[in-house]
């Protein structure tokens, strides 16, 4: 018996032991289930409310944004002049949003922050706008905004080109930048210039890496200041800006995007884009039918560039920036890596050269 009354005991005490560990364990499931209710509420209400402020900032409702700062927030946003400055720099990048693709929210005791990612109007690119907030009543404390590094939304992403294009160079070049991702091309993030390619000799790939990190060069030290460049198809000039001086190594135009540049239409909708030319290097004219692979300008430093390279890219308008949509080049008959590549696109690191070399 009293085996069976020790059993017994233990028995009762087992099961008021895991009665009380149920109890406290089920205590603490409604807790996390509360907690997480509450923040999913908080999440929601925080994201709404930075739609808001999203919707203030881009139509330019700049009192109702101030009276919504919080009191830390007024050490940054001391006055309306203040958001009115920070507009004036953010607006002419980021327009608005033409479709908001998602929202995130990241929150703690003293600051919850929301990322809005959406399409900008116009061009494409995918930006994000950040709020960082109060945590209870979601009062301003700061704000940025930014490229969201993700592949641009590209109407013509699929495009069928039809000009058959030939390498814009001849010898063994590096493809600094070119590919899909953004990750191998910066390009990728904008639609004007999707599918663009940055090109140097390979000769010069140590050097573009001296200039990076600030050592004193000259542009004469590069292959690829006057190297000659070619017509990637038959086709007529319609763009040649050629007057823009070119960049000392390390620094770059501070309004010239392209610096002196060449447009050539191949067909309809079909565009090359050759640029960063070498002032005065321009061989052709507007209204000049050239032939393909004829030499039509050098290389150079021109525009936001900090070293010699050449940028290529094929565009849908015979212009630059907003509305021009750039389309999915291929190339015919080209060495990649010393692999013989019949129609295929440059990638990132790749060594490349025609393929009759």
């Amino acid at each position: 018996m009293f085996k069976v009354h020790n059993t017994l005991l233990l028995l009762v005490t087992c099961s008021v032991v895991m009665w009380a560990c149920s109890n406290n364990r089920m205590s603490r499931i409604k807790n996390t289930v509360s907690a997480a209710v509450v923040d999913e509420k908080s999440n929601r209400k925080a994201i709404a409310q930075a739609a808001i402020y999203t919707e203030w900032f881009f139509t330019g409702q700049v009192d109702s944004l101030w009276h919504s700062v919080s009191e830390k927030g007024r050490k940054r946003f001391p006055n309306t002049e203040s958001i009115s400055t920070l507009r004036q720099r953010v607006i002419p990048v980021i327009t608005g949003f033409e479709k908001v693709l998602s929202d995130s929210v990241v929150q703690n005791d003293t600051l919850v922050s929301v990322w809005r990612y959406g399409i900008n109007k116009g061009d494409g690119v995918i930006y994000y706008v950040k709020w960082s907030l109060t945590p209870n009543d979601h009062r301003i404390v700061g704000f940025s905004a930014s490229d969201a590094g993700r592949v641009a939304v590209n109407p013509k992403k699929n495009y069928k080109v039809r000009t058959k294009l030939q390498l814009p160079v001849k010898g063994e070049w590096i493809v600094f930048w070119g590919g899909p991702t953004v990750k191998q091309n910066y390009h990728a993030a904008y639609s004007t210039q999707q599918f663009a390619l940055d090109l140097m000799p390979a000769a010069d790939s140590a050097r573009t890496w001296q200039a990076a990190k600030g050592e004193a060069l000259a542009l004469t030290d590069f292959a690829c200041y006057g190297s000659p460049v070619f017509a990637p198809a038959a086709g007529k000039v319609v763009v040649a800006i050629d007057s823009i001086p070119d960049n000392q190594v390390g620094k770059f135009h501070p309004t010239s995007e392209k610096g002196n540049y060449l447009i050539i239409e191949h067909q309809k909708g079909e565009f090359s884009l050759l640029g960063h030319l070498k002032q005065n290097s321009i061989k052709v004219k507007v209204g000049d039918e050239v032939k393909a692979g004829a030499e039509v300008a050098q290389c150079g430093n021109s525009g936001r560039t900090t070293s010699p390279h050449l940028h290529f890219d094929l565009i849908d308008k015979p212009n630059i920036g907003r509305g021009t949509l750039s389309l999915p080049a291929k190339f015919y008959h080209y060495k990649a890596d010393s692999v013989l590549i019949k129609i295929g696109q440059p990638l990132q690191w790749q060594r490349i050269k025609p393929a009759f070399e």
